[in-house]
C-alpha cells in the first residue's frame, strides 16, 4: 500500500498472506462500518504519520491478525490501532514496533525475537492509548504525550520501561493494573496524578518469581508487591518515592532502604521483612506478617528494626520470624515516630531478652499480654 490519500473500508478487507504499509495519508473505516483489514500473514509498516488523519465522517480503521500461526509485525513506521484475533501462533517482534495514538486489543502472546531487552518491544507512543489486551507481551515500553488507559490487566512477562507518560490509568469501569513479572524502569517523575475525568491511576504490580529491580529517574504512583513466587523487589538506583505501597503475597524485605509513600504501606497478605525507614503509615491487616531476625543486640546489623515515620495500625496480622542469639536487654523492632498506633497506643515493639527463643512461644505471650492482641501465631 503506497499513496498520499486516504483508503477507505466499507466492509473487511482480508489480506490471506502479507500488508505492507508503505504510505498512506488514512487508513479509515466509513461512519457506518465497524470494516478492518483481517490480515493472516505478516505486517510491516514504514508511514509514521498516517496514523489519526481519518477525513470527516469516518474513524481510523483497525489492522487484526487473525493468522493461525506466527505473525511478525515490524517496519520503521507505527499503527493505529492492533487487534490480536489469532485461532494459533504468536505475534512476532524483531525489532520495536510501535501503536500509536489508537488501542491495541485481543490475546495472545507478543514475543520479542530480537534476543536483546532494548529491541523487539512492543511500544506505545504518540498521545492517547487504550488497551483491553488480556495476552502477555514479553516487552514493553511506554513513551507517549499524553495517556494510556487500561480496561484489563496488561501483563508484562518481561520487563517495562515508563520513558515519559502524561498518565497510566485504568477505566472507571476497570481494576486493570500493569502486572510485571521482570524489571521496571521509570524515566517520567511528573506523571503521577494525572488521570483523565472519570478515571484512576493504574498500579504497577510486581508478580515475577525471582528479583525484581527498579530503577530510573523518574518514579511510580501505586506499587503492589504480589511476588507468591519469591524474590525480592530490589531498588538500587531509584528515587523510591510512591504514593502508596501495597503488599497483596510474597515477602518484601526492605533491604535497608528509605522508602516513601504519602498514602501509606498497606500489606493485605504477604509479609514485609527486614531493616529500613518507611516514611508514611504503615498498616498490617489479617493475612499478613511482619517478619523479623533476631540475633543480638545491634538494630538492623544483628536483629531487623523498621522505622516508620507516620502512623502504625496492627489489624490481625502475624508475626514470624528466626532467631540465633539472643539479645542482651530489650530490642525495638518497630521504631514509631510517637503518631498514633492503633493496636499499641503510641509505643515502639520491644522484645524482652527472655521472650527471643527459637519458638517465638515467649515473644507471642509477651506481645498478647502487652497491647499486641491482635495478632495471631
Amino acid at each position: 500500500m503506497s499513496g498520499s490519500s486516504r483508503l477507505t473500508l466499507a466492509q473487511d478487507l482480508n489480506v490471506a498472506n502479507d500488508l505492507t504499509i508503505q504510505a498512506t495519508a488514512g487508513i479509515q473505516r466509513s461512519n457506518s462500518s465497524a470494516a478492518a483489514i483481517k490480515v493472516s500473514g505478516d505486517v510491516t509498516s514504514n508511514d509514521s504519520d498516517y496514523l489519526s488523519t481519518s477525513s470527516s465522517g469516518n474513524r481510523i480503521a483497525t489492522v487484526a491478525l487473525v493468522g493461525a500461526g506466527d505473525q511478525t509485525l515490524t517496519g520503521n513506521g507505527a499503527q493505529h490501532s492492533v487487534n490480536v484475533s489469532k485461532t494459533g501462533g504468536d505475534v512476532l517482534l524483531p525489532a520495536n514496533f510501535i501503536v500509536r495514538d489508537g488501542g491495541f486489543s485481543g490475546s495472545g502472546a507478543i514475543k520479542n525475537t530480537s534476543g536483546t531487552e532494548t529491541s523487539g518491544r512492543l511500544v506505545f507512543g504518540g498521545n492517547n492509548v487504550s488497551t483491553s489486551f488480556t495476552g502477555t507481551i514479553d516487552d514493553l515500553y511506554v513513551n507517549q504525550n499524553q495517556r494510556l488507559t487500561l480496561s484489563a490487566d496488561l501483563n508484562v512477562t518481561n520487563d517495562l520501561t515508563i520513558q515519559k507518560v502524561q498518565g497510566i490509568q485504568r477505566s472507571n469501569s476497570s481494576a486493570a493494573a500493569i502486572k510485571v513479572s521482570g524489571d521496571v524502569t521509570s524515566n517520567d517523575s511528573d506523571y503521577l496524578s494525572t488521570s483523565s475525568s472519570g478515571n484512576r491511576i493504574a498500579t504497577v504490580a510486581l508478580v515475577g518469581a525471582g528479583d525484581q529491580t527498579l530503577t530510573g529517574n523518574g518514579a511510580l504512583h501505586y506499587l503492589d508487591i504480589d511476588k507468591s513466587g519469591g524474590g525480592d523487589v530490589l531498588m538500587p538506583a531509584f528515587n523510591r518515592n510512591f504514593v502508596a505501597v501495597t503488599v497483596s503475597s510474597g515477602e518484601w524485605d526492605v533491604l535497608g532502604n528509605t522508602v516513601t509513600a504519602t498514602s501509606g504501606f498497606t500489606a493485605h497478605g504477604g509479609a514485609i521483612a527486614g531493616s529500613g525507614t518507611l516514611n508514611g503509615n504503615l498498616t498490617l491487616n489479617s493475612g499478613s506478617a511482619l517478619n523479623v531476625g533476631i540475633n543480638g543486640d545491634t538494630p538492623v546489623t544483628q536483629h531487623d528494626q523498621l522505622v516508620v515515620n507516620g502512623a502504625v495500625a496492627i489489624n490481625g496480622a502475624a508475626l514470624t520470624g528466626t532467631t540465633g542469639a539472643a539479645p542482651s536487654g530489650s530490642i525495638t523492632i518497630v521504631a514509631n515516630d510517637g503518631t498514633t498506633t492503633s493496636a499499641s497506643g503510641s509505643s515502639p515493639v520491644r522484645v524482652p531478652r527472655q521472650r527471643c527463643d527459637n519458638r517465638w512461644a515467649g515473644l507471642r505471650d509477651h506481645l498478647q499480654r502487652r497491647h499486641w492482641q491482635r495478632w495471631s501465631f
